[in-house]
């Protein structure tokens, strides 16, 4: 995985810091079904109700899985993961996610407990 570089600023403050989380490469191609799955959330507003669908494909075999959720939380897509994990046949090895408040916290904390690459 390749970091973030330093973005300079044109204004004599100095250097703008950004962040240092890892990111996909360019140009990267998953080697089989597990190797790298794609995370997001999405929502739909319908007659004035709002849902939220946590959604994953699989970058090689593009398999894919939807939970619908009233809420956007950690817990909801920890739910999403477990679910994903009874129904998914292969090992996972590396999930790609944006930078949403619900992939953040229990989400995280269950992919590092077993040592899954965020």
């Amino acid at each position: 995985m390749r970091h973030a570089k330093l973005r300079v600023s044109r204004f004599p403050q100095g250097r703008v810091k950004r962040s240092t989380r890892e990111r996909k490469p360019k140009g990267y191609r998953p080697e089989g079904p597990g190797d790298c799955i794609a995370w997001d959330s999405i929502e739909r507003r319908l007659n004035g109700i709002r849902r939220h669908l946590i959604t994953c494909t699989d970058l090689a075999s593009r398999f894919g899985f939807a939970l619908g959720v009233k809420h956007l939380s950690s817990n909801q897509a920890l739910l999403a993961w477990q679910l994903h994990q009874s129904l998914f046949p292969a090992p996972v090895r590396r999930v790609l996610s944006d930078n949403g408040q619900e992939f953040a916290k229990h989400f995280h904390s269950a992919l590092k407990d077993r040592h899954i690459l965020h």
